[in-house]
């Protein structure tokens, strides 16, 4: 009965539904990304570079890289790793092949629209609100987040708010942009688009739409039930 209490208290049960919905919006967004056909987002850039020049795969450094920043990050913040993370890192793959299944099957793909610059651009446009719309959603639901995303929150949290996420959010996407170009990865406008606009725009949608849809505020003690 008290554990019940504690997950209705914090209103659990609806952040782990919003925290899911929130990855599947953003997989949503990544299948247009695909369609639009423009580079990836900063962080694969980077890992496509670097582990381009390792003797192991792309898969293997990505798994590796987040769990190097998975460690940091929980010494400084253990609410990093809880549902909301293993949501993103188990599940949004997945959810994403379905999205560029069922995308695909209904035509929007690279193969049909390049030849149709304005339409790859606002699919592009669209792809990048909805995965900012996506990622603000799942992260406002304070329930850990992938290691890439939660960088930014733990700096804005350590700095009791004076280091805003929108600006740390940039600062490291751009240097994972400059580190993919140097190590020979391919950077693409979508690149510059994510490294410019991610931040502030996954700030606007949590601030906007994520609080208000999840319902729910973080003590500064955090959330010990999950």
């Amino acid at each position: 009965m008290r554990i019940y209490m504690n997950w209705k208290e914090n209103n659990l049960i609806r952040r782990v539904i919003m925290a899911f919905l929130g990855n599947y919006i953003i997989s949503f967004g990544i299948s247009f990304l695909y369609a639009a056909d423009f580079g990836t987002d900063p962080f694969t850039c980077m890992n496509l570079g670097v582990s381009s020049h390792l003797p192991i795969s792309l898969g293997t450094y990505q798994l590796l890289i987040n769990i190097v920043l998975f460690a940091i990050i929980f010494v400084f913040d253990r609410r990093s790793f809880g549902i909301g993370a293993i949501i993103n890192m188990v599940l949004l793959g997945y959810m994403i092949e379905f999205n560029v299944f069922w995308t695909d099957k209904l035509g929007i793909n690279a193969e049909n629209f390049a030849d149709k610059i304005v339409l790859r651009i606002i699919l592009l446009s669209v792809a990048v609100l909805i995965a900012a719309c996506g990622c603000g959603i799942y992260m406002s639901c304070d329930l850990g987040a992938a290691p890439w995303d939660r960088l930014g929150q733990v700096f804005e949290m350590k700095s009791n708010g004076k280091i805003k996420y929108r600006y740390v959010r940039m600062v490291y996407d751009c240097t994972a942009i400059a580190i993919g170009y140097f190590t020979g990865a391919t950077v693409g406008v979508a690149t510059f688009f994510f490294g410019f606009f991610a931040g502030p725009l996954i700030s606007f949608f949590g601030e906007h739409v994520g609080k208000k849809v999840v319902g729910y505020v973080p003590s500064d003690k955090g959330d010990k039930s999950v």
